[in-house]
């Protein structure tokens, strides 16, 4: 063989099947998993009822932080004032039996100084209950533009 090449008989693998993905099952999504993502962003997202929303966090959304740690408002969580908002809607982008990924539209009301805003809501069971396991917005930072 020419250079740079390796006889690969007896490599760790090459003997056994190739593994073939199999896409997983969608199912509509629970309606129970709908009415956590909007209590999640009246409380945890508001900065409002911190005690309920901890509830409603993933325990891999919590990121380790106590209840006590939690309700001080310092969270993982990106804030977007409710009061401000006229309405909301959601769009799955994913829905399994045991995880959910939707796109969060917030829309702020006509007065307000707000832009709308789309956010990623994942929720996954836990212990047979929905929670939220992330919660973050959709888009790129802005790039600064470069003067000379």
């Amino acid at each position: 063989m020419g250079r740079g090449h390796r006889h690969l008989a007896g490599a760790p693998g090459l003997d056994e099947p190739a593994q073939v993905f199999t896409p997983r099952k969608q199912v509509p999504l629970e309606p129970e998993a709908r009415r956590v993502a909007g209590r999640f962003i009246l409380t945890a997202v508001a900065r409002r009822d911190l005690g309920e929303s901890y509830g409603l966090a993933h325990p891999d959304l919590r990121q380790g932080l106590t209840r006590r740690e939690w309700l001080t408002g310092d969270i993982p969580v990106v804030y977007f004032p409710v009061a401000e908002i006229d309405g909301a809607t959601f769009k799955v982008d994913e829905s399994y039996a045991d995880e959910a990924i939707l796109q969060v539209a917030l829309l702020p009301k006509a007065s307000s100084k707000l832009q709308p805003q789309v956010f990623y809501i994942g929720l996954k069971k836990n212990e047979g209950r929905w929670l939220v396991h992330y919660w973050v917005p959709r888009g790129a930072p802005p790039v600064p533009s470069v003067r000379d």
